[in-house]
C-alpha cells in the first residue's frame, strides 16, 4: 500500500537513480522505528550486498526516503561535482576494488570501512564538471544509436517476413512454364505413400487425404501460379507425435551430457535446434520410447504453449518432448525439408493456428487439426529458387543490419 514513506530496495537501485514501477513503501509505525536511516537528493546511495557497488542518487521526489541496510549513504561534503563521483563509483577503477574488497570478507557484505578505502581519482573541479557533460552526450549518443539499432531491427524483420511471404505465395519470383506443375509432383509423392505403407512404414490413414478449403483466412493464396496446388499439410509431410505413454522421460531421469538428445520447445532457436540447456536420454530410455525419434532434416514443431515455434533437426538420433511433433517429408527430393521450414515461419501459419487453437490459457494445438494446415506447394525446382532467394535477401539485410 502506498503510504508517505517510500523504502528504496537495492533492487530500486539502477541506471544511476531509483525506479518507480515496483517502489515499496513502509508503514507509520516502521517509520518511527527507521527514520534515522534516510536518503535525500544530495547523496550518494551506494549498493553494498546482493549487488555490489551500484551507486546513484535519487529523484528528488523521494527526499528523505528510507534506504536499505544493504546500501549506504555517502554524504558529498567537499566541493566535488555529485555527479562526477557518482561516475567515478561506477567506473572500472572503483568497481575492481570493490569486487577485491567483496572477496577477501567473510560475509558477502561490504562494509563502511572496506568501502572508505577505495581510491578514485580527483581532478579539479572545472574538469569534473567537463568529463560528466561528456560522458552525458555521449551516453546520449548511446541511445541513439540503441534505438536506431532497435528501428533497424524491426525494419529488416518486416522485410525479412515480406521477401517470405512473397515466396510462398508465388509473387516473388517468375515461373518457368517448363517446371514440371506441383500436380505430377503431388503424384508422385502419393506414389511414394504407397510404397512405404506396402513397406508397413506409415498406416492406412496416412494415405487418407483432406481437401483443402478455403475462406477469408486463406486470401494469402488466392493469386497462386497455376503450376502450384493447394494442399494440406497431411498430404505432403508425416506428422508424429511424442511418446506420451507410461516410458515417456521424466525431467529427473534427463541428463544434459549424452549422446542422444531429447529436444523440447526450449530448445529451438533460429530455425535451428540449439544445445543450450538441450538434455540428453540413454539408450535404455530411447529404446523404450515407441513414437517421436527424430532422423536428420525432421522439421520439429511446438504445438503446446509456445506454439509454432519450430526448428530443423541436424541429429540423426533423438526424441522430442511431448509439447512437440515431427513434421517429416516423405521424400526429401520430392519436398525439400528446408521449404517446410520457410512454410513454418510464413504468415499463414499464424493464420491456421487462429483457426485451430482451442484458445484455452495454455496455447494448444492437436496433430490432427495440424494436419489440415493449408499449404501452397510449388513445383520442385521452384521450391529450391525459392530458398535461393530467401538466403540472398537475408543476407543482404543481415549485412546492411
Amino acid at each position: 500500500m502506498k503510504t508517505l514513506y517510500p523504502y528504496l530496495r537495492v533492487t530500486d537501485m539502477k541506471e544511476e537513480t531509483i525506479l518507480l514501477d515496483k517502489l515499496l513503501y513502509a508503514s507509520e509505525s516502521i517509520w518511527e522505528k527507521i527514520k534515522g536511516y534516510t536518503i535525500n537528493n544530495e547523496d550518494i546511495y551506494l549498493t553494498i550486498a546482493g549487488t555490489i557497488g551500484r551507486a546513484g542518487s535519487v529523484p528528488l521526489e523521494l527526499n528523505n526516503s528510507l534506504l536499505t541496510e544493504n546500501a549506504l549513504k555517502i554524504i558529498n561534503y567537499s566541493p566535488m561535482n555529485k555527479s562526477y563521483l557518482i561516475k567515478a563509483l561506477n567506473s572500472n577503477v572503483a568497481q575492481n576494488q570493490f569486487n577485491n574488497l567483496f572477496k577477501q570478507v567473510a560475509q558477502p557484505k561490504l562494509s563502511i570501512k572496506s568501502t572508505l578505502s577505495t581510491l578514485i581519482p580527483i581532478p579539479p573541479l572545472a574538469e569534473q564538471i567537463r568529463i560528466v557533460d561528456r560522458l552525458s552526450e555521449g551516453m546520449e549518443l548511446v541511445k541513439l544509436i540503441e534505438l536506431e539499432q532497435h528501428d533497424l531491427q524491426e525494419l529488416s524483420s518486416r522485410l525479412k517476413k515480406l521477401v517470405l511471404d512473397g515466396a510462398m505465395q508465388g509473387t516473388l519470383l517468375p515461373q518457368n512454364i517448363n517446371d514440371e506443375p506441383a500436380s505430377i509432383l503431388l503424384d508422385k509423392i502419393r506414389a511414394e505413400k504407397q510404397k512405404l505403407f506396402k513397406e508397413g512404414k506409415i498406416k492406412k490413414k496416412d494415405l487418407e487425404e483432406i481437401q483443402p478449403t478455403l475462406d477469408e483466412d486463406n486470401a494469402y493464396y488466392q493469386n497462386i501460379p497455376k503450376s502450384w496446388s493447394l494442399v494440406c499439410l497431411k498430404t505432403i509431410v508425416y506428422i508424429l507425435n511424442g511418446d506420451r505413454g507410461k516410458n515417456y522421460p521424466s525431467k529427473e531421469k534427463l541428463s544434459f551430457s549424452g549422446n542422444i538428445p531429447f529436444i523440447s520447445a526450449i530448445n529451438l532457436k533460429n530455425g535451428l535446434v540449439s544445445k543450450e540447456s538441450l538434455k540428453y536420454l540413454n539408450d535404455e530410455q530411447y529404446n523404450l520410447l515407441r513414437s517421436g525419434k527424430i532422423k536428420k532434416d525432421d522439421i520439429l514443431f511446438c504445438i503446446r504453449g509456445s506454439l509454432a515455434k519450430n526448428g530443423i533437426s541436424k541429429f540423426t538420433k533423438g526424441a522430442i518432448a511431448s509439447s512437440l511433433v515431427i513434421l517429416r517429408s516423405y521424400n526429401k527430393r520430392l519436398i525439400s525439408p528446408l521449404f517446410l521450414l520457410a512454410y513454418c515461419n510464413s504468415t499463414q501459419i499464424s493464420s491456421e493456428l487462429n483457426k485451430y487453437n482451442n484458445g484455452t490459457a495454455q496455447p494448444n494445438l492437436a496433430a490432427s487439426d495440424l494436419s489440415k494446415f493449408v499449404i501452397a506447394l510449388p513445383p520442385k525446382m521452384q521450391q529450391h529458387k525459392i530458398l535461393r532467394a530467401i538466403y540472398r535477401v537475408n543476407n543482404i539485410v543481415d549485412f546492411i543490419k
